[in-house]
């Protein structure tokens, strides 16, 4: 057996020359198989090393999984559902969740039962305090309240939402006996006479803030004709 290879031996050569390697075919037949053998060995011994790897990790990550996963399976009964018994008390804490929620809502319905039950019955109470008011009369209070001052208004706030006398007195910075004076005088001025003055007054004001509300913040219809229409609409 041999390999023949051409050469130029020297830069004046016409032809190239030829070099030729021979060795027995026995020789060579024998180098072959030792290649062949040392490829196999190699072979064989990546073969064996991957798999005690993969054994190894096998027995050391994969086998304590497989275990933990028919633990839990076999927990969880016949139709094996998984059971895990790190997470029973995330379990019990979203079933208080849930409850909890479900109540809220429960309490949120009831609140707007409520809600709906308050506001009927304040338009039942607007619609009975629109029949006790005369539209003369209410046209002369609104006509008298646009005509006071400041001061004036902020004593009628508060008899209406019923602030006491020395409250009122401490904010205005005066005696109580000026403050009681002014709610005598008061009803004098918005054209409030006879009995129950103080809920004739209540009665107004209330009337007079929700027509405000009706109309934007603006204020309450002023001309007689307008705030009739307000009392009776």
């Amino acid at each position: 057996m041999g390999l023949s290879q051409p050469f130029m031996a020297a830069s004046g050569d016409i032809e190239p020359h030829a070099l030729t390697v021979l060795i027995p075919k026995r020789d060579y037949g024998r180098l072959l198989l030792k290649s062949k053998l040392e490829i196999g060995g190699l072979l064989m011994l990546l073969v064996f090393f991957g798999g005690a790897r993969c054994l190894f990790y096998t027995r050391r990550y994969f086998r304590p999984i497989l275990e933990d996963i028919d633990h839990v399976t076999e927990i969880g009964g016949d139709e094996g559902q998984p059971f895990f018994e790190e997470l029973l008390p995330l379990s019990t804490k979203l079933r208080d969740h849930e409850q909890t929620i479900t109540d809220l809502e429960t309490e949120k319905q009831d609140l707007q039962g409520q809600m709906e039950q308050v506001e009927a019955n304040a338009k039942r109470l607007a619609q009975k305090r629109k029949d006790e008011i005369d539209p003369e009369e209410y046209h002369v209070f609104l006509s008298s309240y646009q005509k006071l001052g400041a001061e004036s208004r902020a004593v009628i706030d508060a008899m209406v939402d019923g602030v006491s006398a020395q409250v009122l007195a401490e904010q205005l910075g005066k005696k109580m006996s000026t403050v009681y004076s002014y709610r005598r005088d008061i009803y004098g001025k918005v054209g409030i006479q006879g009995e129950n003055k103080l809920q004739q007054l209540r009665v107004r004001v209330s009337l007079m803030r929700r027509e405000q509300t009706e109309y934007g913040g603006s204020s309450a219809p002023s001309n007689g004709e307008n705030a009739g229409q307000a009392v009776n609409r």
